[in-house]
């Protein structure tokens, strides 16, 4: 078998999209995602194939490098298909504690600069559509990634990850992306992860 690396014993000097491509073309047909409470199950090609839509798709709406993507969710697929979407583009990854009431993500959201949003619905009393439309009461007249909020002035998208049918007014839904990265060409977000280096930030992450 392959290995993916000819030295174990250094550092590897490889960005986290770069990484997922070399294991998707040596092991593609070995599970690399697996949930048992939803019916989420993909080897690493199909993964890396799910990832690359996901960073196409969020170029077509705007993210790219330089770009500060928070999420605020649980462990859902999305999450793992955004942290790699985000790195292969150049995007920094903010993740955002589940715990969080309203003035906590709001400090968070407006000290990390997040542009766009990725969300859960919520978690246990605490509703996040509801923190955010109260932080934001503008996102219910707003298109999708048209955001206009006076206490968030950089976050102009959001993206909902839960049931498409209760997906607010204002927000994308995560698999838009995947229609929207008919928009951009697979050879353009490539060329975008070859301008990636493996010092480059790609997670921020709040401690409590």
């Amino acid at each position: 078998m392959e290995k993916i690396f000819e030295r174990e014993d250094q550092l590897i000097e490889m960005t986290l999209g770069d990484l997922l491509d070399r294991v998707a073309t040596i092991y593609p047909d070995v599970e690399a995602l697996v949930y048992h409470d939803r019916p989420y199950r993909k080897t690493y090609k199909e993964f890396n194939e799910e990832v690359d839509l996901a960073a196409r798709g969020l170029m077509a709406i705007g993210v790219g490098k330089g770009s500060h993507v928070a999420i605020w969710a649980t462990n859902y697929p999305e999450w793992v298909v955004a942290m790699f979407a985000t790195a292969k583009i150049g995007a920094t990854l903010k993740t955002v504690n589940t715990n969080y009431k309203i003035y906590e993500a709001e400090y968070l959201l407006r000290q990390s600069d997040a542009d766009t949003l990725i969300m859960m619905h919520g978690l246990k009393d605490s509703c996040y559509v509801d923190i955010i439309n109260e932080l934001c009461p503008s996102l219910k007249d707003s298109k999708p990634g048209e955001l206009a909020c006076d206490e968030l002035p950089k976050l102009k998208r959001i993206i909902y990850i839960d049931k498409k049918e209760d997906t607010p007014k204002g927000m994308f839904y995560w698999t838009d992306l995947y229609e929207l990265a008919k928009e951009v060409p697979h050879e353009e977000m490539k060329k975008v992860q070859a301008t990636i280096n493996p010092h480059d930030v790609v997670n921020m992450q709040y401690t409590s």
